[in-house]
């Protein structure tokens, strides 16, 4: 499970921003990106996989 809220809904921030369609559920528990529902922590991979946010290990 993804430790905070905050650094989820700022990855879903950055993909919109950077033109992908990110639409949360009812519940904060599952995201429609573009075509395909995924995880908390799948929307901050593709976030760190897009070069937008920094993973593991990249952070100062």
């Amino acid at each position: 499970m993804v430790d905070s809220q905050d650094a989820i809904l700022d990855a879903a921030s950055v993909l919109r921003a950077r033109g992908h369609a990110v639409e949360a559920d009812a519940d904060l528990e599952l995201w429609h990106v573009d075509a395909d529902w995924i995880t908390d922590e799948q929307l901050l991979v593709l976030a760190v996989l897009a070069g937008l946010r920094d993973g593991p290990g990249r952070a100062q």
